[in-house]
């Protein structure tokens, strides 16, 4: 009791399930209720997700900006089958520019094509050449060329900014 007085709820928590506190249950809703109304979703999707309520925790990670913690979620519990739930998760990592986790992700669904985009968009320069070797051969060598054809502008561009 003193813990919650005191707003360190981990440790109230800790102290609980230890002395097998009836009111457990009731200091984690208390706690995710905190976190929710104090806009901490980050937090309470991995208190979601250490419940295994992964569905809440994919919830809230999407809704407070999270999408790479989704992704990590999804690929985790093997959640891949749901498609939508997954086309979601990859328009959230696209629309904050998370490219990388976004082509892994996509590569991890077998949406190669998609994969390959995103890290071309995101300059993972590597990772799109390993991709085409193995899902799309016959674009290697274009692919090299635009990345060479590229490498003066990104040189400039890093040269400026550095200055």
């Amino acid at each position: 009791i003193m813990y919650l007085r005191l707003h360190q709820w981990e440790n109230a928590m800790i102290v609980a399930q230890s002395q097998h506190h009836p009111r457990l249950h009731a200091i984690r809703n208390k706690y995710y209720d905190y976190l929710v109304k104090t806009k901490q979703g980050n937090v309470a999707g991995e208190l979601k997700e250490k419940e295994g309520e992964f569905s809440t925790a994919l919830r809230l990670y999407l809704s407070e900006g999270y999408p790479v913690k989704a992704a990590d979620l999804v690929i985790a519990q093997d959640m891949t089958e749901d498609t939508n739930l997954c086309q979601q998760v990859a328009q959230a990592l696209l629309k904050q520019k998370a490219y990388e986790k976004a082509g892994y992700f996509l590569d991890t669904l077998r949406l190669h094509q998609q994969a390959l985009v995103a890290y071309v968009k995101g300059n993972c320069y590597q990772q799109a050449l390993d991709l085409s070797r193995r899902a799309f051969p016959a674009e290697v060598v274009r692919l090299e060329q635009k990345f060479i054809e590229e490498q003066p502008a990104r040189e400039t561009t890093a040269a400026t900014t550095n200055t």
